[in-house]
């Protein structure tokens, strides 16, 4: 079976499953407490560029951005987003339902939000307490869900813009191998142009089996995130199976070869529509 539906039909790296296959022996400490956990998020840290950063590995992309929500946020408090976002659009409620926190949907431009707007919503938010919640965080996602992607320049400036109207920043990092390719950059280099307070660190999506990551960098913020990663039902039990594979996937580079092979084809897939058309 061959699919364009969404890059989670696609088939585990056969670099993940044979890791797997190779610390698939013994015994581990359960509860990301083992040695492989500690490398997995040692080597995230040092990818991303913040050897203070907190990790958390966790199952699935709602999980991450809902938790990194209600990890942040009091039930008074609201989040912009992209109103074509996964948050919006494709968590079932999550963020209402569990985080508590009101969904400020924000009009873009081929999946990008403009800071005009936005700055337009804040203000009418804060206009409107007490009868409506605060603004107090900004969630955007790299690439976007049309496929686009925020240049270096254009994360700056999302991140000065929260700064200025006191908003935390969380990126949905669920696609930012494809953007890092495609903007000739490196993971670091995303991270310190958009200086986020939170992410999303996705996987799934590139190529590994059920592996999603959650990383705090602003310290404010780090306290206690592992009660709640156990009362949000992702704390896995064994969880060398999980945060192993992202040991190979930044050792061995894969996250970069696999994102470059998808953004060819649809590189591909475009110009052969365009030249049927």
């Amino acid at each position: 079976m061959k699919s364009l539906a969404s890059d989670n039909y696609s088939s585990v790296s056969p670099e993940i499953l044979e890791y797997l296959g190779e610390i698939n022996t013994g015994h581990a400490r359960a509860y990301g407490n083992d040695d492989y956990t500690a490398a997995a998020k040692k080597i995230i840290q040092k990818t991303l560029g913040d050897e203070g950063a907190h990790v958390y590995l966790v199952l699935t992309g709602t999980a991450a951005n809902v938790l990194s929500i209600k990890q942040c946020l009091k039930s008074t408090e609201s989040v912009l987003v992209a109103e074509t976002s996964h948050l919006n659009t494709n968590e079932a409620g999550a963020p209402e339902a569990i985080a508590q926190n009101k969904l400020v949907p924000i009009p873009v431009t081929h999946g990008k939000i403009d800071l005009e707007v936005a700055e337009e919503l804040v203000l009418r938010q804060l206009d409107n307490i007490p009868h409506g919640p605060r603004p107090r965080m900004l969630s955007i996602a790299q690439s976007t869900e049309y496929g686009t992607v925020y240049s270096l320049s254009e994360l700056q400036k999302m991140s000065k813009f929260c700064k200025k109207h006191n908003l935390l920043f969380h990126i949905d990092f669920c696609r930012i191998y494809n953007a890092a390719v495609s903007l000739n950059v490196s993971l670091e280099d995303m991270v310190r142009a958009s200086k986020p307070d939170i992410v999303s660190l996705g996987g799934t999506k590139n190529g590994l089996m059920f592996a999603e990551a959650v990383v705090i960098f602003n310290k404010n913020y780090q306290q206690d995130f592992e009660i709640l990663q156990k009362q949000g039902m992702q704390l896995y039990s064994k969880m060398r199976y999980l945060s192993g594979q992202f040991i190979p996937f930044f050792e061995k580079e894969i996250w970069k070869k696999n994102a470059k092979w998808a953004n060819d084809m649809c590189a591909y897939l475009y110009q052969q529509i365009k030249e049927d058309l």
